[in-house]
């Protein structure tokens, strides 16, 4: 694969499958994603005072939900999986099916969506 282009403010991610030589078979495709500990730490708003002076971190739960941009915007549903706000580390995606299509009408490729949010479950 040649490029992966990112859009950061939709958390859309576009493929240059073009270098993939046509009778390719795909037998397995992921989309990897770091999970950096920092930056979701400082992005939550969920710091309670225990006391004046100590300052306590809650743990939430995320939902990552990955979706197929179809056409008109339209979002697929691919995967989804929850991940503790202390987790750090890759978190991995099958997207071998999108891949699949992509490889076979490139004009159908617009790339993937990722959705984070709070989660309404726990793990």
């Amino acid at each position: 694969m040649r490029g992966i282009r990112h859009h950061h403010s939709f958390g859309r991610f576009w493929f240059d499958l073009s270098e993939v030589p046509a009778q390719t078979t795909v037998i397995s495709a992921e989309l990897r994603v770091y999970i950096n500990l920092t930056m979701v730490q400082e992005n939550m708003d969920t710091i309670e005072k225990a006391d004046e002076e100590e300052t306590v971190r809650k743990s939430q739960n995320f939902a990552i939900t990955v979706y197929e941009i179809g056409l008109e915007d339209t979002l697929i549903y691919i995967d989804s999986m929850e991940i503790d706000s202390h987790q750090e580390g890759w978190v991995s995606v099958n997207v071998s099916i999108p891949l699949q299509k992509w490889l076979i009408r490139p004009e159908e490729n617009f790339g993937l969506q990722l959705v984070c949010r709070l989660s309404t479950s726990g793990l």
